[in-house]
């Protein structure tokens, strides 16, 4: 089945459609239907102990680094939207998510009784669903209902927020690969063991205590690569020969400068340099006038982890969720009101998941909730709540501000409003 955003949807046809899959994927799934309460909800019942567990019917798709954390946590205060088990459950952009099937991602929000279905809705929020475009096509032909929204921020800004995180991802990865490669007893472990199946190597060769650091995933990513090509390895063992100080070198050799990392010296030149060869790939799109990039969306996840400029051309990602959703199912909200009227947005977004407005609560009782909820999330995300940033050097600034001139006067013609704080 494909839907696009012409195609009116039959939802006793796709409730038929979502059945047959769920129950092929899940044997405890006996069926699946829509509910129309306040909002439109789509649920399945688990045969055992006879309950419900409903897909989000509000989804949060963009963009990073533009206040989305900050919203989702104004959304938790509402006991009526029910949360999955993380907060960025990247099951539409990511692979190796999406191959596990729907089933896995059902499974993840909590169950549900009658009375909660019709009153209120699941929610998830992952802002990267707005870049690759199979996560539109995917969620289009899985929840052709849901409602999207779109937190959008200064483009100069965002990208800069983005540029500081990534930083301090980077210093922590260098720091944690520096303490396990100074041990001998794991680079022995790695350089002896498969590297085809680094994940199962790494629980082998690590003692469970560095497992847990919030940095494991990443090290693991880069260790993977890196293992797999005899050549790097054994140049690094000849580099060893010369060292006094082996955890350094081999975190040299294994991740600095790695191809998708900027430059850990947060120096300005290095920086802009990044930029430029960022820019020198998107240089189609503007030559061409098309309306979409598109050989940049097609890229895979892993491949627009370090993309500064390209995640802030949102006339381009509304573009392309405009292709598979109908305009009115996406709300695009600006960051600056979401800090000086976040009451007003709250009423908004309830409003367009089809809730009845009701207080939206206070920041304290916000992060409170969240944190409860999501407790290790700053840790390995490398987000910060209310992080003070240096200042953008004044080339870094310069290059961003007239990178982004067009393509934020595309946005203001594409939804037909003006973006004064930017």
């Amino acid at each position: 089945m494909m839907i696009t955003a012409s195609h009116r949807i039959n939802l006793r046809e796709h409730e038929k459609f979502i059945t047959r899959l769920m129950t092929v994927m899940d044997k405890e799934i006996s069926h699946c239907n829509y509910t129309r309460g306040n909002a439109l909800n789509l649920c399945c019942l688990f045969r055992k102990r006879n309950m419900m567990r409903c897909f989000p019917s509000l989804i949060g798709i963009g963009a990073q680094k533009s206040g989305s954390t900050v919203l989702f946590a104004r959304m938790m205060i509402d006991s009526r939207i029910y949360q999955g088990d993380k907060k960025e459950h990247h099951f539409f952009d990511f692979d190796d998510r999406w191959v596990y099937g729907a089933s896995m991602y059902l499974r993840s929000f909590s169950q549900l009784g009658q009375q909660q279905i019709y009153e209120g809705i699941a929610a998830e929020y992952t802002p990267s669903y707005i870049l690759p475009r199979m996560a539109m096509r995917r969620m289009r032909n899985l929840l052709p209902h849901a409602r999207l929204l779109m937190v959008v921020r200064d483009p100069v800004d965002r990208a800069w927020s983005e540029i500081q995180m990534k930083l301090r991802n980077d210093e922590a990865l260098v720091a944690y690969t520096q303490t396990l490669m100074a041990n001998q007893d794991i680079t022995s472990c790695f350089v002896k063991a498969n590297a085809t199946r680094f994940d199962k190597v790494f629980k082998t060769c690590v003692p469970k205590k560095l497992q847990r650091n919030s940095r494991a995933f990443s090290f693991q990513m880069r260790a993977t690569r890196f293992f797999r090509n005899t050549t790097r390895v054994n140049d690094c063992i000849d580099q060893l020969k010369l060292s006094d100080s082996p955890g350094e070198t081999w975190t040299h050799c294994m991740i600095v400068p790695p191809q998708n990392m900027i430059a850990l010296e947060d120096d300005e030149h290095d920086i802009v340099q990044d930029l430029y060869k960022e820019r020198s790939m998107l240089a189609n799109c503007f030559k061409t006038q098309q309306r979409l990039c598109h050989g940049m969306a097609n890229r895979k996840p892993s491949d627009i982890s370090t993309d500064y400029l390209y995640r802030g051309l949102y006339a381009y990602h509304i573009d392309e969720c405009w292709r598979w959703f109908p305009k009115e199912q996406l709300l695009v909200v600006e960051n600056e009101e979401v800090k000086s009227e976040p009451d007003a947005v709250m009423q908004k977004i309830l409003r367009h998941a089809g809730l009845p407005p009701v207080d939206a609560g206070n920041d304290e009782d916000a992060w409170k909730e969240f944190r409860k909820h999501y407790p290790g999330f700053e840790d390995s995300t490398g987000w910060k709540h209310s992080k003070p940033m240096p200042d953008i050097p004044p080339k870094v600034r310069d290059f961003l501000l007239y990178f982004y001139e067009k393509p934020s006067q595309r946005l203001e013609e594409l939804i037909g409003r003006k973006f004064p704080h930017w």
